[in-house]
């Protein structure tokens, strides 16, 4: 990692709200820390604005009872200004980075130098996915989109009503920077796994968005994988009804018309008849098991992955890190011990497993310097696991 990064103060606003050095949080956990977090979270929102003391405390705790709204506030800025200078976790002065000034009795938070705030970071790399037209880059590119929103903005926040607009905003410019990355990639025609993956992590934050589900539901049937395509609609179908009292719109509910039709028109070139014999039946069976066992479309794919280095040893908890929010339902890794590993991957298109060594290169080397470690990825497709 280079020297700047460890440099900056890394602002996050995206899932729970932290303030990070070196990759890890400044705060240190201790009593009333809390209300000290939610302040220094409600500057950090409305950096760059002078706001009244009264304004603050009613906006956190608006059923708050307090009487000297402008004395709790000073106490509680006093306190952040003494945690910014140096009462810390790194025990660090901060204040060159962070300044929080009293303007006329209200209150400023301002970025100074060295301060990265994630919602900028995020904003850049959706301009990157609309100018960029490399799939194997908009892979890399969508990793990294995932990896800054980490979920609703300002998660737990203690009055939602004032991040409504953001979060609302952020979560539809993360929708419609995926849908435009996977239908840049369903362009490609041979990123399907790669567009399964992003569609299922993408779901772990919301489920039920349309295009989204389009997509995948459309890469679902392209690959043959039509049973989980159908299991998927029967399951957006309840769970938009279920919250929003809608059903599927009509570019879903189209697509499966359309697959329904052509499953019959398929049945009626084999047999001539809509009515199947138990031959037929078992014959039609056969040729779909054959179609999705191909050997192009191996069903595990292993990467055993060996570290060498100024290193001894990997804790398995640190390996399991790395590859959260990572792995799909069905891949696995297995830790053969300190240093090597072996990852199982489900169904991954051979061609897409260049981008895959490229991503648990970059993983593993967040953990890392560069000169500390070496990596020595090898590739073995398969079609069975014995």
């Amino acid at each position: 990692m280079s020297k700047e990064k460890y440099e900056n103060l890394y602002i996050k606003t995206f899932g729970n709200f932290d303030i990070k050095y070196s990759g890890k949080t400044i705060f240190i956990k201790k009593r009333n820390q809390a209300k000290l977090e939610a302040i220094l979270q409600y500057l950090v929102l409305n950096n760059g604005k002078a706001i009244n003391p009264v304004k603050i405390i009613e906006d956190i705790w608006p059923e708050n009872d307090y009487t000297d709204y402008k004395k709790v506030l000073q106490t509680y800025v006093y306190r952040i200004k003494n945690f910014l200078s140096g009462e810390n976790y790194f025990g660090k002065d901060f204040s060159p980075n962070l300044s929080i000034t009293n303007v006329k009795g209200d209150y400023r938070l301002d970025f100074l130098k060295g301060v990265i705030l994630d919602e900028n970071i995020f904003e850049d790399i959706t301009k990157e996915i609309k100018e960029e037209d490399d799939c194997n880059k908009l892979i890399l590119i969508a990793d990294k989109l995932r990896d800054i929103y980490e979920g609703e903005y300002m998660a737990g926040f203690y009055n939602e009503y004032l991040v409504l607009r953001k979060r609302n905003f952020y979560r539809q410019l993360y929708s419609a920077s995926i849908t435009i990355l996977l239908n840049k990639l369903y362009d490609g025609k041979i990123f399907d796994s790669e567009i399964i993956r992003l569609c299922e992590a993408f779901f772990t934050i919301d489920d039920i968005d349309e295009d989204v589900n389009l997509i995948f539901l459309k890469t679902l049937i392209r690959s043959n994988n039509r049973s989980h395509a159908k299991r998927h609609f029967d399951y957006i179908s309840v769970k938009m009804n279920e919250v929003l009292g809608i059903t599927p719109g009509r570019s879903i509910t189209d697509l499966f018309k359309k697959e329904e039709k052509e499953e019959t028109d398929y049945a009626f070139q084999k047999t001539g008849s809509l009515v199947l014999s138990r031959e037929d039946l078992d014959r039609i069976i056969e040729e779909r098991i054959a179609e999705r066992l191909r050997p192009e479309n191996p069903i595990y794919t292993m990467l055993k992955v060996e570290i060498t280095g100024n290193i001894d040893y990997i804790p398995e908890e640190s390996i399991a890190s790395l590859f959260q929010g990572s792995l799909r339902k069905n891949d696995v890794y297995a830790v053969i011990d300190g240093l090597n590993f072996i990852l199982m991957l489900y169904r991954v298109n051979y061609d897409a497993v260049p981008i895959v060594k490229l991503r648990i290169i970059e993983r593993i080397s967040k953990l890392f310097k560069e000169e500390e470690v070496k990596l020595n990825i090898n590739v073995y497709p398969t079609t069975t696991i014995g």
